[in-house]
């Protein structure tokens, strides 16, 4: 069991894997976990072998070569970033060395408690799934096995790239069988839709890549802002949806308009930093019923989103 000082706590904190999580849902696990110290040249992961931990660099800085130490590092790991996840969730051989480049405290965490922080927070799964997206898409894939990695890492292909929410097909597969849960247990769900308001306008008048800061934006705002239990997706466009398991209207309707307030004060940034206008979102809500398909949930909340809108926007209807 480690003792984790401030700086540590610190490093925990702005690490990508667990941004914007309650430490108290993590410190418990990560105090379990060792720290390992290290001197310049140290090899943490070699190619061919198997890695079965992820290393949080609490520290120092890491660099990763492709096939040998010798090659010109393709990537530094600097204080607040992980190192092995590819190989560990999916439990194949490294194809890159992880070297020492100063010296390092770095927590180790086992596979098995990875997967049990995954298991036990959701943001924490969606906050892993981003981290391996970027891999895939940065400069770095060179060093993948996509053919046989990707295979394995299944969940990539949940993800809508921009935002880091689930996709408009994973969502499809979460409601149906949040639906089919609800027939068979008799427990009311609830389904969320949102629209940014004016979007187009957005667009029209601030760029494109603006309209993209600001779903990025809305996309943060919805992972810090659903509940544990509650899985948030892209539907398409700028219209996202919010499935609630075990929840009525009543309950979406709290949580719909917590997030409401929070889109409307979250800053928006462009990508050089300069701020960009506030966005607001329109906000329907529907609520499962023995007698109510699927299609006529997603309607009732389509509907509700439509009624908010008629409504002068920024509101939400149930």
């Amino acid at each position: 069991m480690s003792t984790l000082n401030t700086d540590q706590l610190d490093a925990i904190k702005s690490c990508k894997l667990f941004q914007n999580i309650d430490p108290e849902i993590y410190r418990y696990e990560l105090e379990e976990c060792s720290v390992l110290s290290t001197k310049p040249g140290d090899i943490l992961i070699d190619v061919g072998t198997e890695n079965k931990n992820t290393y949080l660099v609490l520290s120092g800085s890491l660099s990763i070569h492709l096939e040998t130490i010798d090659t010109h590092p393709i990537r530094q790991v600097n204080v607040g970033e992980t190192v092995g996840e590819l190989s560990v969730l999916g439990e194949t051989k490294a194809t890159a060395v992880v070297v020492v480049r100063q010296p390092c405290h770095l927590l180790v965490i086992p596979r098995k408690r990875l997967w049990g922080l995954i298991r036990k927070s959701a943001n924490i799964s969606q906050n892993l799934l981003f981290i391996l997206t970027d891999w895939i898409i940065s400069d770095n894939e060179r060093f993948i096995d996509r053919s046989h990695e990707v295979e394995n890492l299944k969940g990539l292909s949940q993800l809508d790239g921009l935002t880091g929410l689930i996709n408009r097909r994973e969502l499809d597969k979460l409601l149906n069988r949040v639906y089919t849960r609800s027939q068979m247990s008799g427990k009311k769900f609830s389904v969320i839709m949102l629209d940014v308001d004016h979007f187009k306008n957005y667009n029209d008048t601030q760029g494109h890549q603006a309209g993209d800061q600001a779903l990025i934006a809305l996309g943060a705002v919805l992972k810090e802002t659903v509940r544990p239990m509650d899985v948030a997706g892209r539907y398409g466009g700028e219209e996202f949806t919010i499935i609630l398991p075990e929840s009525s209207a009543k309950d979406a309707l709290k949580v719909a308009e917590r997030l409401r307030k929070n889109v409307e004060k979250k800053e928006i940034k462009a990508k050089k930093g300069d701020p960009l206008p506030s966005i607001t979102v329109s906000i329907g809500i529907g609520e499962s019923s023995n007698t109510c398909s699927l299609e006529d949930i997603i309607k009732q909340a389509d509907n509700n989103l439509y009624k908010a809108k008629d409504s002068g926007r920024n509101c939400c209807c149930m």
